[in-house]
């Protein structure tokens, strides 16, 4: 299970900046998940044994040219990636598991706001502002104030983060990742929950550890460094940079607040906020290939009851850390 947690944990902070370096995957269990994946899509590996061999880097190479990736011939977190939303769709395909064609792009989080413009956010605001004299900070002040992740996860459990990847045409995800936000009896733990080349994984990280399950067994590995856990423990409504300059802001009929954010270098981004200023969905918007800002992702934002953690997980918990104090 060691080269799928790996893989795992370069997921689990895809909210953050910090980019992990590329892994390879050479073990059979993965190798052979990966040729069976690549048959399924019309890429011949032959009969899935788990050995890459040449087959298995012509057909890979032949998936990465034709899916606009690096062409490596390697098994590589972007490969994975890739196969894994291909699957996503196929498993669709009957439309079985299909989402609901009626369900708003923001349908996880409840609400009545609009949603997200798949190209040109910035035509929606009437007040745009090219510069501003820095009163923008006070309004992300505000926010953050109002959006308080400890706070959320006193008073009800657990604050929920819901990634939406790779968006289609439709705007529909083929990769959601789910996670939560919580306390235990070691600190403050991140949970995802996830499929990935069809079993379903959980991964906890707290302090400077992960820990991940497949449900029989229990792996630990070494996560990302403190510094780096408590920065995005407290600041997942603002993954991208608490304080930038807000070019527009905008109202609806349903009494919903959208803030923007436009970057010429980085990311833009939409901030949906509700009732007393909680923020309910974060847009995010990359220039395509002709220079327009295009929907690339979004997050949606909720609170809810702390999810149940396995005791052999925080039996392994307790091997390397020490528990805290209840506040």
């Amino acid at each position: 299970m060691k080269k799928i947690a790996c893989f795992i944990l370069t997921l689990t902070l895809m909210l953050s900046a910090v980019s992990a370096h590329a892994a390879v995957y050479t073990d059979r269990d993965t190798v052979k998940k990966v040729q069976q994946a690549l048959n399924d899509a019309g890429y011949n590996c032959g009969t899935p044994d788990g050995v890459a061999g040449n087959n298995t880097k012509n057909a890979i190479l032949a998936f990465q040219a034709a899916n606009g990736l690096e062409q490596t011939g390697v098994i590589d977190d972007e490969l994975l990636t890739a196969l894994f939303m291909l699957e996503q769709e196929s498993s669709n395909s009957d439309g079985s598991d299909a989402p609901d064609a009626s369900m708003p792009m923001g349908g996880t989080v409840m609400g009545d706001f609009d949603e997200p413009a798949f190209l040109h956010p910035e035509e929606r605001y009437e007040t745009f502002f090219e510069s501003t004299d820095g009163s923008e900070y006070t309004m992300f002040v505000m926010l953050d104030s109002m959006n308080d992740e400890a706070e959320d996860i006193a008073e009800h459990g657990a604050l929920y983060i819901t990634e939406n990847q790779m968006l289609n045409e439709e705007g529909k995800p083929a990769l959601q990742l789910v996670m939560a936000l919580q306390n235990c009896p070691y600190g403050t733990v991140m949970i995802n929950e996830y499929d990935f080349l069809g079993k379903k994984y959980t991964s906890y990280s707290i302090d400077v550890y992960s820990f991940f399950t497949d449900g029989e067994d229990v792996e630990r590995m070494a996560g990302f460094d403190i510094d780096t856990i408590n920065y995005y423990f407290e600041s997942y409504h603002f993954p991208y940079g608490r304080l930038q300059m807000m070019n527009g802001v905008r109202q609806d009929d349903n009494g919903y607040t959208y803030f923007f954010i436009k970057s010429e270098e980085f990311r833009s981004f939409e901030f949906v906020v509700g009732e007393n200023m909680r923020i309910l969905q974060l847009r995010v918007y990359e220039k395509d290939k002709d220079g327009v800002l295009a929907l690339s992702s979004y997050v949606d934002y909720d609170v809810g009851p702390a999810w149940e953690i396995p005791q052999e997980v925080l039996d392994a918990m307790g091997e390397v850390l020490q528990p805290v104090d209840p506040q």
